[in-house]
C-alpha cells in the first residue's frame, strides 16, 4: 500500500490512477470519493472500485470540467438494495450545493455504477478567487 487511500480505494486502471494523483481533481471531489470508499467499506467490508475520472467532449460534464468534479465508482458487483443504500448514505451525508444531487446510481449503457459530483459553486481552496481560498 503506497498511500492510506489505498486501504480503501482501488483504479480500474493505472491511467484512472494517475489521474487521481494529478493535480486535476477537485479537493471537495476527493473528500467525497474518499468518504464514499469507507461507508462502502463499512457496508460490505470490500474496498471502492473508481472506474472514471477526467473526460474531454461535453462542456457541461463535471467529468470535463477542470478540476474534475465528477467521478464513477463500481456498484454493480453489490446487490441493488446495498448499493441503492450506499447511495442514500452519501446523499444524507454530503447535500450538493445546488438543484442536482451529490450522488446519482444509474446505468448508462455499462452497468450500474455510482455517478459522484460536486457543484460548480463549491470552492476550491487552492485558488484565490474563491471564498476560503489561497492568500
Amino acid at each position: 500500500m503506497t498511500s492510506p487511500a489505498e486501504a480503501y480505494l482501488e483504479f480500474k486502471t493505472q491511467q484512472i490512477r494517475a489521474e487521481w494523483e494529478s493535480g486535476d481533481i477537485h479537493p471537495a471531489l476527493r473528500v467525497i470519493v474518499m468518504f464514499a470508499a469507507l461507508l462502502r467499506y463499512r457496508l460490505t467490508g470490500r474496498k471502492t472500485t473508481l472506474t472514471s475520472l477526467l473526460r474531454t467532449g461535453d462542456p457541461q460534464s463535471p467529468h470535463c470540467a477542470r478540476p474534475c468534479r465528477g467521478a464513477d465508482l463500481r456498484s454493480n458487483d453489490l446487490a441493488h438494495l446495498t448499493a441503492s443504500e450506499w447511495a442514500a448514505q452519501i446523499k444524507y451525508a454530503v447535500p450538493y450545493l445546488g438543484d442536482y444531487s451529490t450522488v446519482l446510481l444509474h446505468d448508462v449503457g455499462q452497468g450500474d455504477h455510482l455517478h459522484l459530483q460536486v457543484s460548480p459553486t463549491e470552492a476550491d481552496p487552492r485558488k484565490t478567487d474563491t471564498p476560503g481560498g489561497v492568500k
